[in-house]
């Protein structure tokens, strides 16, 4: 029975590690295939203004930097996982909210942390709760993305590539601090007296989060090689939480909206 366990449960490891891996290399080839074509459109048209395509690169690069270290998170979790520690999620988030805020100026925040018991959780939750208020924030700007006069959605740039898959790009502005002043995000951390369990909620205003990242949050040991998702953040929100014997629920708000909680047991 303990051998049929450890081949199981090694089978699944390398599953996650091959969608990891395609996940991966598919967004890595996406991200810098935009930056060269912003590159290359700045090298070609000099009766553009440079400032946008300057900006979306540096975006870019930061996006591919991102990707990176979410992907050797979510690898160090899924090979050799950190044992619990006692944390206080309030604390956490607290400081977290803090930081981002820092970056993300003209955003709204609310946060309403009670004081809560330490919770056990690996000391990746930090960057799970990051994640999900930098997603919410990002996201609040998808219908509202400024888009230059000389630079819109109509603009194209293709290039001869070694993947055939991926021939022309349209280019639009990213989604930048001063995109998301319409960004309405809250925070909050409770004691669940009657289930033991302290929550940590993050609401947002935005567009219903599309059914496969729902799926990842909520279940991801069934993500398959067919996962085309954008990103690896929820994923990772995924692992840390399952990592900690937490659980992760996802529901739409109304009349618009999205409520993400993760529940930890209490010490």
């Amino acid at each position: 029975m303990v051998i049929l366990t450890d081949i199981t449960e090694l089978k699944q490891h390398q599953q996650h590690l091959e969608v990891l891996s395609r996940v991966l290399r598919h967004n890595l080839r996406n991200d810098m295939n935009i930056a060269r074509g912003y590159a290359e459109t700045m090298d070609s048209d000099t009766a553009v203004s440079d400032e946008n395509y300057t900006a979306n690169i540096i975006t870019t690069a930061n996006d591919v930097i991102t990707l990176a270290e979410q992907s050797t998170t979510i690898t160090d979790l899924i090979i050799d996982p950190p044992e619990c520690q006692e944390v206080n999620l309030s604390d956490i988030a607290r400081q977290t909210t803090e930081r981002i805020s820092e970056t993300y100026t003209q955003a709204s925040i609310d946060i309403n942390c009670q004081e809560t018991p330490p919770v056990q959780a690996i000391p990746q939750v930090r960057t799970a709760i990051e994640e999900l208020i930098n997603n919410a924030i990002i996201h609040s700007a998808g219908d509202n993305v400024s888009i230059d006069d000389e630079f819109n959605r109509d603009t194209t740039v293709t290039h001869t590539g070694d993947d055939e898959s991926i021939q022309s790009l349209s280019l639009v502005s990213l989604p930048r601090s001063s995109d998301v002043a319409e960004a309405q995000v809250s925070i909050t951390v409770e004691r669940l007296p009657t289930e033991n369990e302290v929550v940590v909620r993050v609401e947002d205003e935005n567009q219903p989060i599309p059914g496969m990242d729902r799926q990842i949050l909520q279940r991801g040991t069934e993500i398959r090689s067919v996962y085309h998702g954008s990103g690896l953040g929820l994923w990772l929100v995924y692992w840390v939480v399952m990592r900690s014997n937490g659980t992760v629920d996802v529901e739409t708000r109304d009349p618009r909206g999205n409520r993400i909680e993760m529940r930890f047991k209490q010490c």
